[in-house]
């Protein structure tokens, strides 16, 4: 099987903003955040 993903930065971007701005209010926050992907084909 083969396929081709296209990763999304600017959802990977706002996604890593979010969580250092919880971590540093002093929140906790998942070990693993996944982020959305589309498959191309």
């Amino acid at each position: 099987m083969a396929a081709t993903v296209a990763q999304k930065p600017d959802k990977m971007g706002e996604t890593a903003v979010e969580t250092a701005l919880k971590l540093m209010a002093g929140e906790t926050v998942d070990k693993s955040i996944p982020v959305e992907v589309e498959l191309i084909k």
